[in-house]
Parts: structure tokens; C-alpha cells; sequence
């Protein structure tokens, strides 16, 4: 594959992998480095892509597993955090009071969301957040798709039931 060619396939992605980096590493920095080891694997490796129409999937999978590896290098675990969220809420609001709401609503995710295992954080980021299809999680996590529904189910469950303890705890605290 040529450079122009990889181009044209990755470069509409970039976005979505860097939302994802983002979160995974909790850093703007890191999510930088991520995304630009990231694309210079895939382009090593785009030899090993053999259905365009996959690129989306193909390009996370590679994302996951180059992230995986600085785990590792480093020895410790990545945290999520989601100040870009909160900074596209921040963005979306004219008013004080509403600017709490959109904090409060974010640091409750924001906590949600880091409590999961990791397995269950990046399945539920690549569905709700990317818009992953099953089959493209299932490619990205090297998983059959039964595995992608069932994890994606138990996230979805955790985070609602910790929301809901977090939501009541606030409620009681104001009383």
C-alpha cells in the first residue's frame, strides 16, 4: 500500500483514534504519542490488511495493541479520564448553573467509567463513545462477538448501578 493510498484510508480516522487515545490514557500528550505510534504500526503493518472496508476496526486493533504494549513498558495501568468531555459540555452551555450540572454529570461518568475493568472500559468506549459495530469490537479485541455483547452488557449494567449509588449518595448528602 502507498503512503497516499494509507493516507486516504487513515487519515478520515484520526479523530475518533485520538478520542479513544484520549481516554484511554487520560493525557493529551499520551493520546498524542498513542495515535502517532499507532499510525506509524499500521502503515509498518498495512501489508496485513486485507479488506478495506475493515480499516475502522483494523486501525483500533492496532491502536489497542500498541497500547497495550507502553502498558506494559511501563509497568502500570492506564487511568481513563474524560476532560475532553467535560470541555465539549463546558463548550455546549451558556449558563453557571448549567456549567455545574455538565461538570458534576461529567466527574460522575468520569468516576463510573474509571471503576470498570479495563476489558469492560474499552468495550463500552468503542460502542457508545466510537460507534463500533459488534463485529468491528470483536475484531479489535480479538474476541468472538458473543464476548463483545456480553462484556458491553455487564459495563452497561455497572455504570448505570453506579450512577444510580453515586445519584442517590448526592440526594442524601443535600439533605
Amino acid at each position: 500500500m502507498t503512503a497516499k493510498d494509507f493516507g486516504a484510508l487513515a487519515l478520515p480516522l484520526l479523530d475518533a483514534l485520538h478520542r479513544t487515545a484520549r481516554r484511554l490514557t487520560g493525557s493529551a500528550a499520551d493520546a498524542d504519542d498513542l495515535v502517532q505510534e499507532t499510525y506509524l504500526e499500521a502503515f509498518r503493518s498495512s501489508a496485513t490488511l486485507r479488506d478495506r472496508a475493515r480499516a475502522r476496526a483494523w486501525l483500533f486493533a492496532v491502536l489497542r495493541n500498541v497500547w497495550r504494549q507502553q502498558q506494559r513498558r511501563r509497568g502500570g495501568v492506564a487511568l481513563v479520564e474524560l476532560n475532553a468531555l467535560e470541555e465539549e459540555l463546558t463548550a455546549l452551555v451558556d449558563t453557571a448553573e448549567a456549567v455545574l450540572v455538565a461538570t458534576a454529570l461529567t466527574e460522575d461518568l468520569g468516576g463510573a467509567l474509571r471503576s470498570l475493568p479495563e476489558e469492560l472500559r474499552l468495550v463500552l468506549l468503542l460502542a457508545d463513545v466510537e460507534g463500533l459495530a459488534y463485529d468491528e469490537i470483536a475484531t479489535v479485541l480479538e474476541c468472538p462477538i458473543g464476548t463483545v455483547r456480553s462484556r458491553l452488557s455487564r459495563a452497561r449494567h455497572l455504570m448505570l448501578a453506579r450512577l444510580e449509588r453515586w445519584r442517590r449518595a448526592a440526594v442524601a448528602g443535600r439533605s
